[in-house]
């Protein structure tokens, strides 16, 4: 009976020990398993997945957080439409905005700092009221401007042709101007009108042609984007728009 008992026993301690030797092996093993994973890579790929989608979840909330602040920076620099009661250097009262002169058979191309008129007789010798004049287009040479050119703008001043002014919009928010007509003076001190030519000579002091020359900036205008024609009470001006829904008259600023 005590043999059988500790036959029994001893069964016991022996199944005790063969668990915890199974126990044992299944730690090793799980744990080569854990160090092959990531030996091969396997981890890494779970932890650079991980750390791509992470990532990739940053990069859109910056992307979300550029779009608000482009979109905030666009709506605080948009252009303002124009509000012709909004004159920055005069009290005189202007109306019927408008964009596009007659056509007075004159073209105006940029080329950084200098431009090409071309004057269409046919059409601005009979505007001009020109007694005598050459009835076709000529090519001519627009210079001295104290910077690069934008656009350009066929422009009125006044009531009739003599009033005729080239506007040109600078890179820098300036505006030069360019009168097509001078206002000269006989010994009688009879004034008269001529076009604004600069003649061209050649080495021995003889007229070899002509061009047209920027008379400058115009004083005090800054910050323009846009020409408009306006009519003021009788006459019709050229203004300049700002970025605000402001503008200039530019007549009233050449004249001073």
């Amino acid at each position: 009976m005590n043999e059988n008992n500790q036959e029994v026993v001893t069964k016991k301690k022996s199944n005790k020990v063969l668990i915890v030797v199974i126990i044992l092996q299944l730690i090793i093993i799980v744990g080569m398993g854990l160090y092959i994973l990531n030996d091969t890579g396997l981890v890494k790929i779970y932890n650079t997945k991980k750390d791509t989608e992470e990532k990739s979840n940053t990069k859109k909330t910056d992307k979300v957080k550029d779009e608000q602040k482009s979109t905030s920076n666009t709506a605080s620099t948009a252009v303002k439409q124009l509000d012709i009661t909004k004159c920055l250097n005069s009290t005189n009262s202007f109306s019927n905005p408008r964009e596009n002169a007659d056509d007075l058979g004159l073209t105006v191309t940029p080329a950084g700092n200098t431009a090409k008129l071309t004057i269409d007789w046919s059409k601005f010798g009979k505007y001009s009221g020109a007694s005598a004049y050459v009835d076709e287009a000529k090519d001519y040479t627009i210079s001295n401007f104290q910077g690069n050119i934008k656009s350009a703008f066929v422009g009125e001043m006044g009531q009739d042709a003599k009033g005729t002014t080239l506007f040109f919009l600078m890179d820098d928010g300036r505006v030069e101007y360019m009168p097509m007509f001078v206002l000269k003076y006989d010994s009688q001190g009879t004034g008269y009108y001529v076009m604004n030519y600069t003649d061209d000579y050649s080495a021995d002091n003889r007229i070899i042609g002509s061009h047209f020359e920027s008379k400058g900036k115009v004083k005090g205008v800054t910050g323009a984007i846009k020409f408009y024609l306006a009519d003021g009470n009788g006459y019709v001006t050229t203004i300049a728009a700002t970025a605000e829904g402001t503008y200039y008259d530019l007549g009233t600023a050449i004249r001073g």
